[in-house]
C-alpha cells in the first residue's frame, strides 16, 4: 500500500476536524527492510560464518548516507504531519546481524566501540538531532516529542526526558521509576491467531491492578500510565482482513 501526500492530507484533516490526532510511526532502524528494495545502500548485509547472507539486517547506524536519507525524508514527512509527537520505533534491533557485517565490525573496531548497542546509542542521538532540527526549519509547532517502543529504554538509549516509553514485552515499572510516561500495549495485540490459554492475557491486563501486578506500583504511580494502545501487525493478517480481525478479537 502506498500513500501520496494527498492521502496523508486528507487522512490528517478527516481526523482533525473530529478531534483526533494522526501520529505516524516509522519503526527504525530495524523494521525497514522494505527500504532495501529502493535503497540497499543504506543497509546492514547479514552474515553467517563469514559468508553474505541474501537478507539484511535492517539501517546500517554508521553510514552517514544513512542518516541523509533518514533527514531528508522526515523533513518531509514533519511537513505532511503536523501533530508534535513522532513513534520512532527502536525495537527488536537485528544486532547479531549488525555483529557478523565487516563494515560495522571495522567501523567498531576503528572507534574503540565495543558493542552494536554502543553504535545504536551514538546513531540515536544523532538522528534525533536532525530531526529536531528539521522540525525547527520545516514545522510551526517547533520541536517534537517522541514515543520509543521498550527496547529503547531496556538497551539505555540517551533519549528526551519527555519521551513516551511504549511497553508491549511486559509491564516493566523501571520507566516509570525514572520519570518517563508510558504507554501500554502489553496484552493487547489483536492480530496473532490465539490459542485458548493465550485468551486470559486479554482479562488480566488490567493495568491499575496492584493484585495482578504489584511490580507497576513498586517504582511509581499509575499517572505515569497515560493509556493504552491494541496493536494489529500485518504479518499476520493483508489488507483484505485486517478490518474483520480487528472487531472480531474485539
Amino acid at each position: 500500500m502506498i500513500y501520496t501526500h494527498e492521502d496523508v492530507r486528507e487522512i490528517v484533516e478527516f481526523a482533525r476536524v473530529r478531534g483526533i490526532r494522526v501520529i505516524p510511526e516509522f519503526d527504525i532502524p530495524g523494521h525497514t527492510r522494505s527500504w532495501s528494495l529502493s535503497h540497499p545502500e543504506i543497509f546492514a548485509k547479514c552474515y553467517d560464518a563469514e559468508h553474505e547472507s541474501p537478507f539484511y539486517g535492517g539501517l546500517d547506524p554508521t553510514k552517514n548516507e544513512t542518516l541523509e536519507f533518514l533527514g531528508a525524508l522526515f523533513e518531509e514527512i514533519l511537513e505532511l504531519f503536523p501533530d508534535n509527537t513522532l513513534h520512532m520505533g527502536f525495537d527488536e534491533v537485528e544486532f547479531n546481524c549488525w555483529s557478523s557485517n565487516p563494515g560495522i565490525k571495522k567501523f567498531m573496531l576503528n572507534n574503540g566501540i565495543e558493542s552494536p548497542i554502543d553504535i545504536l546509542k551514538i546513531f540515536t542521538v544523532r538522528l534525533l538531532n536532525k530531526i529536531q532540527e528539521a522540525a525547527k526549519r520545516v514545522s510551526m509547532t517547533g520541536q517534537r516529542r517522541f514515543i520509543f517502543w521498550q527496547e529503547a529504554f531496556d538497551n539505555g538509549l540517551k533519549v528526551p526526558n519527555n519521551s513516551l516509553i511504549h511497553l508491549w514485552k511486559g509491564l516493566s515499572s523501571m520507566p516509570g521509576y525514572f520519570g518517563f510516561q508510558v504507554i501500554v500495549s502489553k496484552g493487547w495485540y489483536l492480530d496473532s491467531y490465539l490459542k485458548p490459554s493465550e485468551w486470559v492475557g486479554y482479562y488480566e491486563n488490567e493495568i491499575y491492578s496492584p493484585r495482578l501486578y504489584p511490580d507497576v506500583y513498586s517504582d511509581f504511580e499509575p499517572k505515569n500510565v497515560i493509556g493504552g494502545e491494541a496493536c494489529m501487525w500485518i504479518e499476520w493478517q493483508s489488507d483484505e482482513t485486517v478490518i474483520q480481525r480487528i472487531w472480531y478479537v474485539c
